[in-house]
């Protein structure tokens, strides 16, 4: 699959989640154990109607909360913050066409005339995985 002709939604939030952010998958179907540190799994929020399964996170007893990446500001911030964190650095502004992101070090443009921020910022952290030599978990 081409990484600039993902949608907004479930699957590139989960790639987000796994890919980016290093957040190991928890199946409570299947596992009554849940992982050490912050984990994900899919599941349901009822405060988002017309989007029955969301990502969802856990980084403590207790502490809950959801993982828009692909359409939330502050969840796509969260994916510059943590690429950041990893040395790896990209600048991402408006223009009259859309969201572009171009890569600091190299100063290649990874994503150009992209409709919304979030997804921009998507786009651009898959190809900054897949640059550092990570698995973009896109390959067939």
């Amino acid at each position: 699959m081409d990484i600039d002709t993902m949608e907004a939604g479930l699957e590139l939030n989960t790639l987000m989640a796994e890919k980016v952010m290093g957040w190991t998958k928890w199946n409570p179907k299947s596992s009554t154990e849940r992982p050490q540190g912050t984990y994900w799994w899919q599941g349901r929020d009822p405060g988002r109607v017309g989007e029955p399964f969301c990502v969802m996170v856990a980084d403590g007893p207790g502490s809950t909360s959801t993982f828009y990446p692909s359409t939330d500001n502050a969840a796509a911030g969260q994916l510059w913050e943590e690429l950041k964190q990893r040395g790896i650095f990209f600048g991402v502004w408006s223009t009259p066409d859309g969201w572009d992101v171009e890569n600091y070090e190299t100063g290649e443009n990874w994503v150009t005339s992209v409709d919304t921020y979030p997804l921009a910022v998507c786009w651009a952290a898959l190809k900054a995985v897949e640059s550092a030599g990570g698995d973009d978990g896109l390959s067939q």
